[in-house]
């Protein structure tokens, strides 16, 4: 140990006496969890009474050849984030630790994770230059990629979210969220973060043009932070499009119509959400009557609350977004209906599903049944 970082540590130690253990992790060089011990100093809040900056250049670059080059561009850029207000600053910062480093940019995972966070902030920072071709090489290096830590894919997808949310359009912001949670832990996230990805999410699911299985989104656990004086609304209104229920869409929309007025991306596309709210109510009633396979448009119009007049311009709205499969019958006025996109389905869902199917598979035995006796009857027959 030089003398510089013994002094480093002990007057480090003085005050934080809880850090002994990035000493004794240090003496034995054991680089790997000396390495976890920091990202989660950085990470806690015992991180804020810290000089970080001094962390890294009195003590973590003694030992950074040792260190593995993701963990290492992990350390850099926690460090900048907390370190920094001024993003222009953590960039610096990031920029002037990686640069010289070989080992980084040789290094697939590490040299991916660092293009993706210098990304995330220079975003951050209002500049979007050059932002779309970073991450459609790190997105095309990713695909071709195998065994790659999930921090990469995390970090990737959060800074493709961002993107999205600040140029659009909606459903590219939702696919890239979504992905982000699926590549990130739970127990990652703030309850503050939980909050803003969830709303943000949210009102994305709704206002995006080809996003129709609300039910996939309600799955995720982080929607359940919306579940607040505040924000109930909005949970409500997706549930009100995830079971196509204009009855409730309308409740929701005067019970909260001055939160609805705060967001403008909702209150400038209403008219395009009692569109799609229609066509939902539409995907579930063709749901309901697919055994049938026929829907009359007098059930369209009492179900979707359209005019006869509008029940061919909803149908065929719905068959071009390939919502529905199947033809208008304008002599009979009836819609034939042989396909209805896929949806998630709740626990309740699901056991509706199965009661429905009860009664089908007991009428299938009884066919069947009738069938074999019919077949014992007739080789009866043959045989006499």
């Amino acid at each position: 140990m030089s003398s510089a970082v013994e002094g480093y540590l002990g007057a480090l130690v003085k005050t934080e006496p809880q850090l002994e253990s990035l000493k004794e992790l240090y003496i034995g060089k054991k680089w790997h969890q000396l390495t976890e011990e920091i990202l989660k100093l950085i990470n806690s809040s015992q991180g804020n009474h810290i000089n970080l900056v001094e962390l890294y250049d009195l003590f973590v670059r003694e030992f950074e050849s040792n260190v593995n080059p993701l963990a290492l561009v992990r350390i850099l850029v926690g460090i900048a984030r907390k370190n920094y207000q001024d993003l222009n600053k953590a960039l610096d910062f990031v920029e002037k630790a990686t640069s010289s480093k070989a080992f980084i940019s040789a290094d697939e995972e590490a040299s991916l994770f660092l293009k993706s966070e210098m990304a995330g902030l220079k975003l951050e920072g209002g500049n979007l230059s050059g932002i779309k071709q970073i991450l459609e090489e790190v997105g095309t290096a990713l695909e071709s990629s195998r065994d790659l830590d999930i921090v990469v894919h995390s970090s990737y997808h959060r800074v493709c979210a961002q993107y999205y949310k600040a140029v659009g359009p909606a459903t590219k912001y939702y696919s890239s969220a979504l992905l982000f949670f699926q590549y990130t832990p739970p127990d990652s996230f703030t309850l503050e973060e939980r909050v803003r990805w969830a709303y943000d999410l949210g009102v994305a699911s709704i206002v995006a043009e080809t996003i129709f299985n609300f039910g996939e989104i309600l799955e995720y656990d982080i929607m359940q932070s919306l579940r607040s004086e505040k924000l109930q609304w909005l949970l409500d209104l997706l549930e009100a499009f995830k079971f196509g229920s204009i009855e409730k869409f309308n409740q929701v929309s005067n019970r909260a119509r001055d939160q609805i007025n705060q967001e403008p991306v909702l209150s400038s596309n209403w008219q395009f959400l009692e569109r799609k709210i229609r066509l939902r109510a539409l995907m579930e009633l063709a749901t309901k009557k697919l055994a049938e396979r026929v829907i009359s448009f007098d059930d369209i119009c009492l179900n979707c609350q359209v005019t006869k007049e509008q029940v061919e311009y909803l149908v065929m709205k719905a068959l071009s977004l390939q919502l529905l499969q199947g033809t208008i019958n304008e002599m009979n006025k009836t819609v034939s209906i042989s396909y209805v996109q896929p949806k998630t389905l709740d626990r309740n869902e699901v056991e509706g599903l199965y009661n429905r199917l009860i009664p089908w598979k007991a009428h299938v035995h009884e066919i069947a049944l009738s069938l074999e006796r019919s077949t014992e009857a007739d080789l009866a027959q043959a045989q006499n």
